[in-house]
């Protein structure tokens, strides 16, 4: 089941896009260069932009993304070049920043790195020609430089993750083994005891409620009456020994239960059905 994730990476990129959107629309709508249809048209390519940033954006695991990923990624990118058709302020690439932002999720750093200027290109042809600004190319290499870093600090936070979901899940693999080393002597010890009860205690009881009935077919009157209630005796403590030795061996179970809880309690995105 999807959820909406509310971290804060996701949030600052939410108030990025209201700032931008809102900065952009605003600087148009004073220049009063622009009809309110192309006003209307150019803050629909921003909401698009979000919509489609949250599909790609929905699983922060690096994974090897799906067909339907792919294809959002590359409408995603046609989509933020029209909004540099749309808009005529060159901060709007920063759309392109969160974009390439997460793409250290679904690829290689230096896969990452080789499509940087692929994203940062459409800035530099779109504002030079199309919009004849003479920082075009300057703006272009900022942002792609900005890219670079984004990167590298994206990069950077997913390695530390890795390795501190690896380093926890070490020490949880290191809790479970020690809770069934713990289950194992408590059992290798439960089955000790009921064994010595069963070869030994309930031998003799067992001896000993025999040797009772032997007596009591040789004896008569009272003497007969006390060694058979010694017999009955016998016989109830001998059920009692096998009651406790069956509910002991019954609790000699290994506790798989708590051993693959502890191994697999707080891990993240991670439901268990046991």
């Amino acid at each position: 089941m999807k959820y909406i994730d509310f971290s804060i990476e996701r949030i600052s990129a939410w108030a990025t896009w209201t700032v931008v959107s809102c900065s952009s629309l605003l600087m148009m709508v004073q220049s009063n260069r622009f009809s309110v249809s192309y006003l209307v048209f150019t803050g629909l390519l921003f909401v698009l932009y979000l919509v489609l940033w949250n599909l790609i954006s929905e699983n922060d695991e690096k994974h090897v993304p799906s067909k339907g990923q792919l294809f959002t990624s590359i409408l995603l990118y046609f989509v933020i070049i029209a909004i540099y058709f749309a808009a005529p302020v060159s901060f709007v690439a920063i759309f392109m920043l969160i974009f390439s932002a997460i793409t250290p999720y679904y690829m290689s750093l230096k896969r990452a790195v080789m499509l940087s200027p692929i994203l940062a290109l459409p800035l530099v042809l779109v504002y030079h020609f199309y919009w004849q600004q003479e920082s075009a190319f300057i703006s272009g290499v900022l942002f792609w430089t900005f890219n670079i870093f984004a990167l590298i600090m994206v990069n950077t936070i997913i390695r530390e993750r890795d390795a501190r979901l690896e380093a926890e899940m070490t020490s949880r693999n290191l809790e479970a083994t020690q809770t069934l080393l713990n289950e194992a002597v408590k059992q290798s010890e439960r089955v000790r005891i009921t064994r010595n009860i069963h070869d030994l205690l309930g031998h003799h009881l067992t001896a000993l409620a025999i040797n009772f009935q032997v007596a009591s077919h040789k004896s008569e009157g009272e003497v007969k009456e006390s060694i058979e209630q010694c017999r009955q005796l016998a016989k109830l403590l001998l059920s009692d020994v096998r009651e406790a030795v069956s509910d002991i061996r019954d609790k000699s179970k290994l506790d798989l239960e708590t051993s693959i809880f502890s191994m697999l309690e707080r891990l993240p995105k991670l439901k268990i059905d046991l």
